[in-house]
């Protein structure tokens, strides 16, 4: 028994890389990581986990010139396996929802050439947590409903934070806690109300 379990945890998604620079170097990695834990998979007869690649998607970079290049040869290496490819969005301007819908329009439509890649967003990132913050992360959550299942989930850059300790500018937590407290912020709210209520 290992940490209290019967068997081990089994792992879901691997991301390779985060915010990768968009070249064929990164097509070349990533195929040489998927083959070798293909391989290694098969050898502990394990399921092979969801592979995300970690190059932050964006409409003029990854669908324009060189950049279109390169994301179709990532996307029939990525033909083989489960995947997705990570997008980094804005959380904070009311423009950045409208900016995500067409992303994941571009994507999709793109991505249907080369098999079922979906997209997930592992950074919803932004420099608040206010009600604003809320009503877009809402926003973004029903944008994303009208794709089917394309994207797969929309997370925050930041779960979990210390109240006032923030040095980065990224003031943007979910979860608020002080050494005897603990609550959610407006935007932790919205997070809390779509885990409930959404289907």
């Amino acid at each position: 028994m290992r940490d209290g379990r019967q068997k081990p945890y089994q792992m879901f998604t691997l991301e390779i890389g985060n915010e990768q620079k968009l070249e064929m170097l990164l097509v070349q990695q990533v195929q040489a990581i998927a083959a070798a834990m293909q391989q290694r998979a098969e050898q502990l007869q394990l399921p092979m986990p969801r592979l995300v690649v970690g190059q932050n998607i964006a409409r003029q970079l990854n669908f324009e010139g060189q950049g279109r290049r390169v994301t179709s040869a990532m996307l029939e290496v990525l033909k083989a396996f489960s995947s997705a490819w990570d997008a980094h969005i804005g959380g904070d301007a009311f423009e950045d929802v409208e900016d995500f819908k067409q992303l994941l329009n571009v994507s999709s439509s793109f991505f249907q050439q080369f098999g079922q890649t979906k997209m997930v967003v592992l950074e919803e990132n932004g420099f608040t947590h206010d009600l604003k913050r809320a009503l877009n992360h809402a926003r973004f959550n029903l944008a994303a409903s009208y794709q089917g299942d394309f994207l797969l989930m929309n997370t925050a850059a930041n779960g979990l934070q210390v109240f006032n300790q923030n040095d980065n500018g990224w003031d943007q937590g979910q979860i608020m806690m002080t050494p005897d407290k603990v609550w959610l912020s407006p935007y932790g709210w919205s997070q809390a109300m779509l885990s409930k209520h959404a289907k």
